[in-house]
């Protein structure tokens, strides 16, 4: 399980846009992301080692920014 923080990331459409990016990582099986915290809950595959950059990327291109 991997968590993380998204800047900016405050509406439902904010929450399918990210989970759209997200779900599309080799390994992820289950993302749940809140609006109101900007917390991002992504579950992996057994066995599968999902890289934090691609984790990044994805919310990159989601049109937000991962916070460190």
């Amino acid at each position: 399980m991997i968590t993380v923080l998204v800047e900016d990331m405050v509406c439902q459409s904010c929450v399918n846009a990210v989970t759209k990016e997200l779900m599309k990582i080799n390994g992820v099986e289950s993302v749940k992301a809140n609006a109101n915290t900007g917390q991002v809950t992504i579950e992996t595959a057994r066995r599968s080692k999902v890289d934090i950059a691609y984790v990044e990327d994805a919310i990159h291109r989601a049109g937000y920014t991962m916070v460190l």
